[in-house]
């Protein structure tokens, strides 16, 4: 997936030891546009999750059909519980990370 990607890179290489040298040294600067930064995440976590809102409306919001077999069950169950944390992961990030981010 495109966010376990760019995401993860992203925030391991960039964000994260900014926000750790910014803790450390309240002058230091991110050396580029944060905010542009941020905006490049949020419409990638918006398009997975528009990616997982076509999967659970073509699956009857992962509900397996009468009669599946186990691995098609336990299939849709992790889409599901895979779809719960990145509905949390995309809050905790857009909701409190990326602002208390901006305003250091």
């Amino acid at each position: 997936l495109k966010i376990s990607s760019y995401t993860w890179e992203t925030l391991k290489k960039k964000l994260f030891p900014y926000i750790r040298e910014k803790e450390q040294n309240p002058e230091a600067a991110f050396g580029g546009d944060l905010q542009a930064y941020i905006e490049k995440l949020q419409m990638v976590y918006q398009t997975e999750k528009e990616r997982f809102e076509e999967i659970a409306r073509v699956s009857d919001d992962f509900t397996p059909p009468e009669g599946a077999c186990t691995t098609y069950r336990v299939t849709f169950q992790m889409l599901n519980e895979f779809d719960e944390y990145l509905q949390l992961y995309i809050h905790l990030e857009n909701n409190i990370l990326f602002p208390k981010l901006l305003k250091l």
